[in-house]
């Protein structure tokens, strides 16, 4: 079974502290039915450090305590279910705490926002995709334009089927040469675009 492994980065010989955090336990996702291995970390806002799967599941693991060495950090297995399936991503939260940045063209960081988002937070996955991905966050906000285009721009048909009660779309991208391709949603006048990995 795979194990987690940590260093103490403070220490003078950092290859020298590291330990086992934890073992695999041999948790599957029951749906789809995708071992919860450990795949990449990610510290977040709460000073807790979150770890994916690193395969298409609903599941995060924790370490509740990074600054303690070993088996005190407590590092809980699948202890995190999200709202939908994950798989090879970890989100990377920017801090909105930075404020403007005063004396540049850049725009990048502002303190207030005065529109409205129409479109959700889309989610693709899986990406890679080998024959069917989803997209969700569409829920009752399906754009009045979906697409499919390859990297010249070009729209491509594949077949696009909404499940779950219009929760997801799904896409069967079989008949896609291996490449990238983005999806297309225009809801009036907000566009959305997600690029994705075809195997």
């Amino acid at each position: 079974m795979p194990n987690y492994r940590g260093a103490d980065l403070q220490a003078s010989n950092i290859a020298g502290s590291i330990d086992t955090i934890a073992t695999y336990d041999g948790f599957y996702d029951p749906i789809p039915l995708f071992q919860t291995a450990f795949y990449l970390a990610h510290l977040a806002n709460n000073g807790k450090i979150y770890i994916n799967t690193g395969t298409g599941t609903q599941w995060m693991h924790v370490i509740n305590y990074p600054d303690s060495a070993g088996a005190a950090c407590d590092l809980q297995q699948h202890s995190l279910k999200l709202p939908t399936i994950n798989a090879f991503t970890i989100p990377n939260y920017p801090n909105f705490f930075l404020g403007a940045e005063g004396g540049t063209v850049y725009d990048s960081l502002i303190t207030s926002v005065n529109s409205k988002n129409l479109l959700p937070e889309l989610i693709l996955f899986p990406n890679p995709v080998r024959n069917i991905m989803y997209l969700t966050g569409i829920k009752n906000k399906i754009g009045e334009e979906i697409s499919v285009r390859n990297v010249l721009g070009q729209p491509v048909k594949i077949s696009v089927n909404t499940i779950q009660s219009g929760e997801y779309l799904e896409f069967n991208t079989s008949s896609l040469l291996p490449g990238v391709y983005f999806v297309e949603l225009i809801s009036g006048k907000e566009r959305v675009v997600k690029r994705f990995i075809k195997e």
